[in-house]
């Protein structure tokens, strides 16, 4: 990062915007507060509103420290959509997504911030449709394999209906422990563990996918109930296995690499029909115990 013209610059910056048209999305009712001095860059408060609803807020901070900066991120997203397919007829009935951010690091680049941050992200998505890319549409990546594992009735539907989502990941030393990870669907529930090291960009994520009780999926519908995404952040793999080939769950958990996870834990947020809101109860346990201020 090269931030020098910085220490030659003193400005303070406000704005108000109905409409504000950047590369993305459109964003309604903006403001923009932030000021730079004496090399310090403060955003103090940048909000504003998407065109299907929801509200960004979010402030940074990016001051020099030694041969370095340091970079303080924080922010929260209310009532996002998750639109997956640019042409999803109706994105209002896509499933709201609320985000919590709050992210520090310190470094001569943004990989070394990445490589020392610490802090924690938070995702709850609620009830709705995912449309599905065209088969046209959808390119041969690993996360088109990821996903189509994770939606095992993809290919006889153009839609999935989400009924819930969370996902926590803690940040300690540039390393992300991601637990849990719990996601319920008229058909099956998904929970998963995992960690990136973003030092080394290293990735290991591990998903079980067990059928709800309420439905019966027929034979070959759910052939691999175990997935793992590994490899590296630049060149990501994905192992699909019958969670039987694994010598048990615990296997797939310390598969993981995280240990502290046990076996009665993976089954129970598997398996209970309240999947989500205890999976929301421990990630907010967890992110107490690693953030104290962060949770009243």
């Amino acid at each position: 990062l090269s931030f020098a013209a910085f220490d030659k610059l003193d400005a303070t910056v406000r704005f108000e915007a109905g409409e504000l048209v950047v590369p993305g999305p459109a964003r309604r009712e903006v403001v923009f507060a932030g000021s730079l001095r004496d090399g310090v860059l403060r955003v103090d408060r940048f909000e504003g509103s998407g065109i299907l609803g929801g509200r960004t807020r979010a402030s940074l901070t990016l001051e020099p420290t030694g041969n370095g900066y340091r970079m303080h991120l924080s922010g929260r997203l209310d009532g996002g959509r998750l639109v997956v397919a640019e042409a999803q007829e109706s994105r209002e009935s896509a499933p709201k997504v609320d985000l919590e951010v709050d992210l520090r690091g310190e470094g001569r680049s943004l990989h070394e911030i990445a490589a020392s941050s610490s802090g924690y992200a938070l995702v709850v998505a609620g009830p709705g449709r995912i449309q599905f890319r065209p088969e046209a549409e959808r390119r041969e990546s690993a996360m088109r394999e990821l996903v189509e594992a994770l939606t095992p009735l993809r290919r006889m539907s153009d839609h999935a209906m989400v009924e819930c989502g969370i996902a926590l990941a803690l940040l300690s030393g540039g390393e992300a422990e991601v637990e849990p990870i719990a996601v319920r669907t008229e058909k099956v529930n998904v929970t998963g563990v995992g960690w990136i090291d973003f030092a080394t960009e290293e990735i290991d994520l591990s998903w079980r996918l067990k059928e709800r009780r309420v439905t019966r999926i027929s034979t070959g519908e759910l052939v691999n109930s175990y997935v793992k995404l590994g490899g590296t952040l630049a060149s990501p793999s994905v192992e699909l296995k019958p969670l039987e080939a694994l010598t048990s769950v615990a296997a797939a958990v310390a598969t993981a690499g995280l240990t502290s996870v046990s076996k009665g834990v993976w089954n129970r947020l598997t398996a209970d029909s309240k999947v989500c809101s205890r999976a929301l109860e421990e990630a907010r346990r967890r992110l107490r115990e690693h953030e104290p201020a962060a949770v009243p």
